[in-house]
């Protein structure tokens, strides 16, 4: 087959220019609200609710994106302080009680899903309530989790992230 023929089959299979979009969260520490529940009645500048409009714009602005949580998730609010404690005992703290139905999943997993994620990269906070925690959040999410440097022992070569 000669050159010119093959390079003619190959022109309908021309390269386009597309843009991608990166949006990238890091160190949420939990924080769904826009406010800490406990310091503070003022609006901050952290929060997946407050960032859900973001988003939203970014998006709208170009479809071709990929959203990506940068770790340092699942610790560091009331919240998921409450969440992580009954995950890991099946106990409430300071002996709070359940108003109706405990939780039955991540509180940052859930808006994580609602918002769309596309992955998320461990964070060495990941691991500040076990494995058996960490395992329920990555569970609970409907995104992959991303670790390059990761190794569980005795794990037979299954990866930890997927």
């Amino acid at each position: 087959m000669s050159g010119s023929y093959l390079l003619l089959l190959c022109l309908p299979l021309s390269a386009a220019h597309v843009k991608l979009t990166v949006l990238a969260t890091t160190d949420l520490h939990g924080n769904i609200y826009h406010r800490s529940i406990i310091i503070s009645t003022r609006p901050a500048d952290r929060g997946l609710a407050k960032i859900a409009t973001l988003i939203r714009a970014a998006r709208a602005a170009n479809p071709n994106n990929l959203l990506i949580d940068c770790g340092d998730t699942i610790q560091g609010t009331p919240l998921e302080y409450v969440y992580q404690t009954y995950v890991r005992t099946s106990q409430l703290p300071v002996k709070l009680t359940f108003p109706a139905e405990p939780f039955l999943h991540d509180p940052m997993m859930l808006a994580m899903n609602a918002l769309g994620y596309d992955a998320m990269v461990v964070g060495n906070h990941e691991f500040n309530f076990g494995l058996k925690n960490l395992d329920q959040a990555r569970g609970d999410a409907d995104f992959p989790w991303l670790s390059a440097n990761t190794e569980l022992t005795g794990s037979e070569g299954k990866p930890f992230a997927r």
